[in-house]
């Protein structure tokens, strides 16, 4: 039996959390210098979007090829219900255990990122060879 190999290959997805550092870094180093508390909670909301968008990443791109459309299928699923969970969780340990962070820089840093991740995807996508 001659086994074969999926001529598809995953996307990279470290490039797109590696983009959103390069970018993000140096805004959060200006906004700590102005506002140190405000940078934190910039910061935490910005690292709950890229943990979860790499969880899904990781966890939807496991199958690859046609003979295995069950298996995507499933794994996109799972990947999309286990990021909303992650989201879910370390929203509310991050409003548990921070109280001194604003609510609306925690969500105005998930917001910049997802915006952020969200570009640098369908950049990745149109550029990409599979």
């Amino acid at each position: 039996m001659q086994h074969c190999h999926a001529t598809i290959r995953p996307p990279p997805l470290y490039l797109v959390s590696a983009a959103q550092l390069a970018v993000l870094a140096p805004v959060l180093f200006v906004v700590f210098w102005l506002q140190p508390l405000g940078a934190k909670a910039l910061a935490m909301g910005a690292s709950i979007e890229m943990a979860a968008r790499l969880y899904f990443g990781f966890y939807a791109f496991r199958y690859i090829g046609a003979r295995q459309m069950q298996q995507v299928a499933r794994a996109f699923r799972q990947g999309a219900v286990g990021k909303f969970v992650l989201v879910v969780v370390l929203f509310g340990l991050v409003f548990a255990y921070c109280r001194w962070a604003s609510p609306l820089l925690i969500f105005s840093g998930y917001v910049l990122a997802w915006i952020l991740g969200s570009a640098l995807s369908a950049k990745l996508i149109s550029t990409y060879r599979f």
